[in-house]
């Protein structure tokens, strides 16, 4: 919930943004530093849930898509083909039956691209 509230502000989006992401076993020479990697790595958790962590279930992370979403790098990255398109992944959630996660998907896709 506190990276929900925190990427209202464009300064933590580009952090989020410029976060390189570990994509293997720890071993810095696997860290992706491409743009958006954070974010793309959020999406997936998001998506797959408590099979991704099974104490956590994200629902907050609906609201950080949805604020991030106000800036054109990350709605960009969410309709990008080389990035798998991962608004496809969000797309499930808007017949969730908890609130955050329907609203802030909804949220998500009413923004201007």
């Amino acid at each position: 919930m506190l990276l929900a509230n925190l990427t209202k502000r464009r300064e933590a989006f580009n952090l989020l943004h410029n976060t390189q992401v570990d994509t293997g076993n720890g071993n810095s020479s696997t860290a992706s530093s491409k743009p958006g990697a954070a974010i793309s790595a959020f999406v997936h958790a998001f998506a797959m849930g408590r099979q991704y962590n099974s104490r956590a279930d994200f629902h907050y992370l609906a609201s950080v898509f949805a604020n991030i979403t106000q800036y054109v790098e990350a709605r960009q990255l969410l309709i990008a083909d080389e990035n798998d398109n991962l608004l496809r992944f969000l797309l499930p959630s808007l017949s969730s039956e908890y609130f955050i996660r329907r609203g802030g998907v909804a949220s998500t896709l009413k923004c201007d691209v």
